[in-house]
């Protein structure tokens, strides 16, 4: 075990020690990465243009969110960034919206233990950025309450949102199908501030088309929290994060303590291990279905050093989960794991080692006589970042009896070694990584072994504010071996090119061209080889609030081999929105054909159509907002020469409040 945990260690502190002494000498500094967030910073916009803000991570991370201010607004405002793959997250930003030429912003990213801005400082040091308009600005109203004044008003504690369709023709109706459907929520919520916080969250739902043995109207989720200075004790629906290894990413309902301030961290907690809905659940979980455990953390040498342990038992019945029927396939189990972590962060935050190492019990079947298993899980890693330079590396072993109650499936019995770098210097990001991994840890001659290789290659080129170029390349090979033999049929591998370009036409106005080439191929069967090519050309267009379009084709096809099974697909799709009178009415409407021509299945033919009207009566109601809107759709599918139409007709009334 020595052996394994110094072989990566020595490894990853030479590398970066030599990359430390090499970027030392460096004397200009660009601030794009912020330890573990790298990002490009706006420098210009055009006031109505579609921003792209991306961001990439080195790690797992809950969540990134964009916060952003400008004139006329009272506090910063927030959005969730989405995922894309390759730990990238990107938001699209209409700056329509803005009544200022003048942006200011910021990242946020959620670890398990903690949070990341960008830039490092923030929010007291942000991002500023001055775009320009083609029109005349919207402008503030003098009168225009302070927040003081907003937030001294009463406030209903309620907010809702309720959908009702009714469909009033279509061409064939299903037996027991609804002509009249209704769905909403209704959040009831309350937070009082003082010698005590006390704060209450809570979402009911409603819907008059629900399954078998559910309710029409149920609680999907609710917490009530009090604190008091540092200390916090919340019960209901709670998320537990605390390891790589011991749980993590866990949402069930139960109770918990927490303690943080800037340097020790402690948190209790105890869980239901299975999903509970509605109004069950709440209190002490029962025995057979209870997740308990703790976590105890300090910062040492001015936060420099972290260290934090963790443990938790519990047991587990599927049986009693509330999407579930008793059955002797779902086996009760039980376990216990506890973790030890370590966190450094040197030179000025440059340089990031962490690690884990845990040891787990466990008993995946109470109704055998086989007696709980004992393993070992481990990872150590860190990255470097300087100026335009981010260095990340990981090594990370799972025995193979390693489990834990803390995860509904855990993939156990596996070596992986990672690593990758990236480089981001004014226009130019370019991202190398490297993956390898491998199961049956224990060479064990009755279970088969797969090894794995992933390289992946991307670059970005920025030719102007409004012209970028894309490239990409990635390689997957793996193979498996039965007591050192490569066995037959599971061997492959897949590479794939990527080539982009990204025009902005203008105020509102991007268009974009993508091209991939990818194929998959075996040495043991050959009869498998094929090759994918795929070109997609699309656009969105925005003439102010008065016209939106969304077009875009595509065209893709697949060759085999060694088979006649070639095939090509050809699609179209468009989308928009026309406002005659702006927030007041609007005509929508959508389509898209696909088209596919196959050696053994022939020619199918896929139309879809729809459309309608938007009315919208928010300004004529004095709280929330209402809009009626008359919609159509219509399908044509004609496959292996039989042709199937189908339409419907429906209004559909939506309110929030």
């Amino acid at each position: 075990m020595k052996k394994r945990l110094f072989c990566p260690a020595l490894a990853l502190s030479s590398i970066i020690l030599l990359f430390h002494s090499f970027l030392l000498a460096q004397q200009k500094e660009e601030l794009v990465v912020s330890s573990v967030v790298i990002h490009t910073p706006l420098t210009a916009f055009i006031r109505g243009d579609t921003l792209r803000i991306e961001a990439s991570v080195s790690e797992e991370i809950e969540w990134m969110r964009l916060f952003f201010h400008c004139e006329g607004l009272s506090q910063f405002q927030v959005r969730n960034m989405d995922r894309e793959k390759n730990k990238t997250y990107v938001y699209l930003f209409d700056t329509s919206q803005l009544t200022s030429v003048e942006l200011e912003y910021y990242l946020a990213a959620k670890f398990s233990d903690r949070e990341i801005y960008f830039p490092a400082d923030a929010p007291s040091e942000v991002i500023k950025v001055v775009g320009e308009s083609r029109e005349p600005l919207p402008e503030i109203p003098p009168d225009l309450p302070s927040p003081e004044e907003e937030d001294g008003k009463f406030k209903l504690p309620i907010s809702t949102d309720v959908s009702l369709q009714a469909k009033l023709a279509e061409k064939e109706a299903f037996e027991g199908e609804k002509k009249i459907t209704a769905n909403g929520n209704i959040r009831v919520f309350y937070s009082h501030q003082g010698n005590f916080n006390v704060d209450l969250d809570s979402n009911f739902n409603y819907t008059n088309t629900a399954f078998p043995g559910y309710k029409n109207i149920d609680l999907s989720n609710m917490l009530v929290s009090i604190s008091k200075d540092n200390h916090t004790f919340r019960a209901g629906d709670i998320s537990l994060s605390e390891s790589w290894y011991t749980v993590s990413g866990l949402g069930r309902r139960g109770m918990e303590y927490v303690y943080e301030d800037q340097k020790a961290y402690v948190h209790f907690f105890d869980v239901s291990s299975q999903q509970v809905k509605g109004f069950e659940g709440f209190g002490i979980p029962k025995a057979s279905v209870s997740i308990l455990g703790g976590a105890i953390g300090y910062k040492f040498l001015n936060d420099k050093l972290a260290v934090k342990a963790v443990y938790i038992y519990g047991k587990d019945d599927p049986n009693q989960g509330t999407n579930t029927e008793f059955s002797s396939f779902l086996e009760s189990r039980k376990g216990k794991a506890v973790a030890l972590m370590q966190e450094a962060r040197l030179f000025k935050d440059k340089l990031n080692v962490n690690a884990e190492f845990s040891r787990s019990s466990y008993d995946g079947d109470l109704t055998d006589d086989q007696k709980e298993v004992s393993d070992t899980a481990f990872n150590i890693g860190g990255n470097y970042s300087k100026g335009a330079l981010s260095l990340v590396t990981r090594y990370t072993h799972v025995g193979r009896d390693y489990n834990t109650v803390g995860y509904q499936a855990f993939t156990k019995d596996r070596n992986s070694y990672e690593s990758s770098m990236g480089i981001v210097h004014k226009r130019l990001s370019l991202t190398l990584s490297y993956r390898t991994e491998r199961d049956n840890v224990e060479n064990d001659p009755l279970f088969n072994t797969t090894k794995s290789k992933n390289g992946n290659i991307n670059l970005s080129v920025g030719l102007s504010d409004k012209v970028t170029l894309d490239f990409g390349y990635n390689i997957d090979k793996q193979k498996t071996f039965q007591d050192g033999m490569e066995t037959a049929w599971q061997d492959s591998m897949a590479n794939e090119f990527r080539g982009g370009l990204n025009l902005t036409l203008g105020q509102g106005g991007t268009l974009s061209f993508s091209l991939n080439n990818s194929s998959v191929s075996s040495q043991n069967y050959p009869e498998s080889d094929m090759s994918v090519v795929t070109l997609n050309l699309s656009g969105s267009f925005r003439q102010g609030e008065t016209l939106s379009l969304s077009p875009a084709i595509g065209y893709s096809r697949s060759n085999k081999k060694f088979a006649p099974d070639d095939s090509e697909t050809y699609n179209a799709f468009l989308t928009g929105e026309v406002n005659i009178f702006p927030q007041v009415f609007s005509v929508f409407f959508s389509s898209s054909f696909n088209r596919m021509e196959s050696d053994i299945s022939g020619v199918s033919n896929i139309f879809e159509s729809g459309g309608g009207l938007n009315f919208y009566l928010s300004r004529w109601i004095k709280k929330g907002s209402l809009t009626f809107s008359l919609r159509g759709n219509y399908r044509y599918t004609k496959t292996y020469g039989l042709s199937e139409s189908d339409y419907s007709v429906m209004l559909q009334c939506d309110f929030s409040y």
